[in-house]
Order: structure tokens, then C-alpha cells, then sequence
């Protein structure tokens, strides 16, 4: 939480921060939610709506060949040029 703090980003204007569902962001011990909920007891877990459209499409992605292909092609030319 330091790199917020050092940017002016308080965590009392957090009210519904969105996590991917990953365990280091959602977990009850120790996960980031955990340390936002502790300093603001306002905050509401949400899970990224984004981040479930993408997991919903890539399964059906990945089982149509041509739409594979573009994907990966995609994927090769950002890693090129990055």
C-alpha cells in the first residue's frame, strides 16, 4: 500500500475496488482485499467484471481454430514489439 500512499491514492476514497479472483487478491488471511477492508471497512469485494468476460470467452476461444490462430498472432506481434 506504500506505492498508493506515495501517490496520493487514499484508501478511504476506495469504495468497491475490483480483484480478479486470484488468491493473493482475495484471500481471507492475508490477501489484498483483506488489507483494504482492514483500513476501510466500506470497501465491498467485487470481482472484475472484465476480468470474467474474458476467462466466459476464452475457452471458446481457444477451441475455434481460426479465432486461435489470431489470437496467438496477436499475442506474438505485442511480445515483438514490446
Amino acid at each position: 500500500m506504500g506505492a498508493l500512499d506515495r501517490h496520493g491514492i487514499p484508501l478511504a476514497n476506495w469504495i468497491c475496488p475490483a480483484y480478479d479472483g486470484a488468491s493473493n487478491m482475495s484471500g481471507r488471511i492475508s490477501g489484498v482485499a483483506v488489507v483494504i477492508k482492514s483500513q476501510n471497512s466500506k470497501a465491498v469485494y467485487t470481482y472484475c467484471k472484465s476480468h470474467q468476460l474474458n476467462v466466459a470467452l476464452m475457452k471458446p476461444c481457444q477451441q475455434t481454430a481460426a479465432i486461435s490462430k489470431y489470437r496467438n498472432l496477436v499475442g506474438l506481434v505485442t511480445v515483438v514489439y514490446t
